[in-house]
């Protein structure tokens, strides 16, 4: 008899060994330490597999299939990728990109299977090699510079500033978005590229400005926004919504804001110098990360990516729904601070 002696890789291979122990078992010639040592296994294993081949035969020792048995079988898988080749707007979701949760429900939903966890419709997903896939069309993104010179240049002064005064710091900036905004990533077939719907015809733009406010002497921590479809927000604009946020805030204002020249050009210079009750602090050029009110707009981005807006009203809505449902989360808004080192708590008293 033949043995082959090395070292087993596969389930078969494996088996193959514990027959030819069973063949040595049925001769009756060799001891089971023998037997180990010619097999190069420990007398432990052997003698298991003698016990369980005098109990239950040869096939006790045959390959068992590994691992528990899939949740979707072949037809079933065959039919949730023909359901993934549809866009998630067909199933009531606002945007077309398949996510995990979204994958996980459309399971539920059409074969009642649910994974308590994600990462098991990620292990499917891949069994069936759907990779995640950005889709077409897909717009270029813009890259910006990082600054490197570390805090903003607004220091303690500011703060010291505003607490004596009893004024409120405001980080202001301004965001646009268009009826065919930018895709995400999504799940999809390989070897077939996933594809949304798009704007068709003129892409009209929504200009947003975002006044995210903090009071250091309490603590507080408040969102105002204007949303404009019609015309672009400019130093001609800005005044009457900055006269209109100190409305709002009845208080003086510690201004801080990027170089934009609708922010440092002589006609807001000379607006903001017939109002005593604001001071502008302007960031490092091209610091995006260091103002709040950008974590902000990437919080709104992600809600507007890969979804269908068939006119610039239902953009207005969306932008103006989700920005209301944010200034209603202090603990959000308080983490938007917190994202540029800042702390939105009362700041000890310098008297």
């Amino acid at each position: 008899m033949e043995l082959s002696l090395s070292s087993p890789r596969t389930p078969a291979e494996y088996e193959k060994r514990r027959l030819v122990a069973v063949e040595l078992f049925d001769q009756g010639e060799l001891s089971q330490a023998a037997i180990a040592r010619l097999l190069g296994v420990s007398r432990q294993a052997v003698h298991t597999w003698h016990t369980a081949w005098k109990s239950e035969g040869s096939a006790a020792l045959a390959a068992c299939p590994r691992g528990a048995e899939p949740f979707l079988d072949t037809d079933q898988k065959r039919a949730l990728a023909a359901l993934l080749d549809s866009s998630p707007t067909e199933h009531g979701w606002p945007d077309q990109s398949w996510t995990l949760d979204r994958i996980n429900h459309l399971i539920n939903e059409h074969f009642r299977v649910s994974y308590a966890d994600p990462s098991g419709v990620w292990r499917l997903l891949r069994r069936m090699a759907s990779p995640t896939k950005c889709p077409r069309p897909v717009p270029p993104n813009a890259t910006r510079k990082r600054s490197t010179g570390g805090a903003p240049k607004c220091g303690p002064g500011p703060k010291e500033h505003a607490e004596t005064r009893g004024a409120w710091i405001v980080f202001a900036d301004e965001c646009g978005a268009s009826t065919s905004p930018p895709t995400r990533r999504t799940w999809g077939r390989r070897g077939r590229t996933p594809l949304v719907a798009t704007h068709r015809g003129r892409r009209e733009r929504a200009d947003t400005v975002g006044w995210l406010c903090v009071h250091p002497a309490t603590g507080v921590v408040k969102l105002f926004h204007t949303v404009r479809t019609r015309s672009s927000i400019t130093a001609a604009v800005l005044p009457a919504l900055l006269d209109r946020l100190h409305r709002a805030l009845q208080g003086p204002v510690v201004l801080i804001w990027d170089n934009h020249s609708s922010h440092s050009g002589k006609k807001m210079t000379a607006h903001l110098a017939r109002r005593d009750w604001v001071r502008m602090v302007f960031l490092p050029r091209y610091a995006p990360e260091l103002n709040p009110v950008e974590t902000l707009w990437a919080h709104l981005k992600r809600v507007l990516r890969s979804r269908l807006f068939r006119s610039l009203e239902e953009l207005e809505r969306v932008i103006n729904a989700h920005l209301c449902l944010v200034r209603k989360r202090t603990d959000l808004l308080r983490g938007f601070i917190d994202s540029v080192g800042l702390e939105p708590s009362p700041f000890p008293s310098t008297a």
